[in-house]
């Protein structure tokens, strides 16, 4: 959970002029999409998958 605090102080470091401005205007549930789509802009998530047993390439 630390790592996602230290995205968070990230995100509101870049945005901090329009996440003021939604913060006035927005409900609570814009404001959570909103920054969902803002953190989604920074960062990107990797999923490895594994290769089924006895398989050599896909």
């Amino acid at each position: 959970q630390s790592s996602r605090c230290q995205q968070n102080h990230q995100i509101e470091g870049v945005f901090h002029g329009p996440q003021e401005l939604i913060q006035e205007h927005a409900g609570p549930f814009a404001l959570h999409r909103i920054f969902q789509e803002m953190q989604s802009s920074m960062y990107y998530n990797v999923e490895i998958i594994q290769l089924p047993p006895g398989m050599k390439k896909w």
